[in-house]
């Protein structure tokens, strides 16, 4: 039975533009490593715009986190 993933990518707005930086460019290469390593991608969180400095500002990655505590028996 194939394990479930969820994906977290995230841009600032600095780094939009850099080709593999791009979050379509990071969704690609996280879903290829899910692919090889037999992992099904249950949810992917977007976060758009915002410094990998600060955390407190970071939506989506709470939401993951959130998400990821409210289904552990979902997400491998």
């Amino acid at each position: 039975m194939r394990k479930n993933a969820v994906l977290y990518v995230r841009t600032s707005q600095l780094d939009s533009g850099i080709k593999g930086f791009s979050i379509n460019a990071q969704i690609e290469g996280c879903r290829k490593y899910c692919d090889s390593n037999g992992l099904n991608v249950q949810k992917i969180f977007r976060e758009i715009g915002r410094s990998a400095k600060d955390t407190e500002r970071r939506d989506e990655l709470k939401k993951m986190i959130r998400y990821i505590f409210e289904n552990k028996d979902k997400v491998s």
